[in-house]
């Protein structure tokens, strides 16, 4: 994920539909843990998925202002 990070940090859309897409992939993940009833897997799944969302977030509020700022800088 880092790697791709470093790859897009200048494209913010993209990298926000990168990490979305990791996000729902560990989702998943998260749930096939929970029906084999693997809770180390689970714990792991569930804070990779908080990092995620938090970096998702801040990605948002990054082209957010991104786009505010183009707008007011013209």
């Amino acid at each position: 994920m880092l790697d791709i990070v470093q790859k897009l940090r200048h494209n913010l859309y993209y990298l926000k539909e990168v990490v979305k897409n990791e996000i729902d992939n560990f989702k998943v993940k998260y749930y096939d843990a929970k029906d084999k009833n693997d809770i180390d897997e689970m714990d792991t799944l569930s804070k990779s998925i908080e990092i995620l969302q938090t970096c998702w977030f801040l990605i948002t509020k990054e082209s957010q202002f991104n786009q505010l700022y183009s707008i007011n800088g013209k």
